[in-house]
């Protein structure tokens, strides 16, 4: 057993998460930004063109 900061460990490492799951977590990140960036940029055209 390994004494670390913030524990006990039975292990020689910590369990981490795979970095597979990290990177599927980034690209949807990515996605759903991007997303979000779209439905505000179609927004403000809609309403940039309704005042006209």
């Amino acid at each position: 057993m390994m004494i670390r900061s913030g524990g006990f460990y039975h292990d020689d490492d910590p369990q981490r998460r795979p970095p597979r799951d990290t990177a599927v977590l980034a690209v949807v990140l990515l996605i759903v930004s991007a997303l979000g960036t779209a439905v505000v940029v179609l927004a403000r055209a809609l309403f940039l063109t309704a005042g006209r």
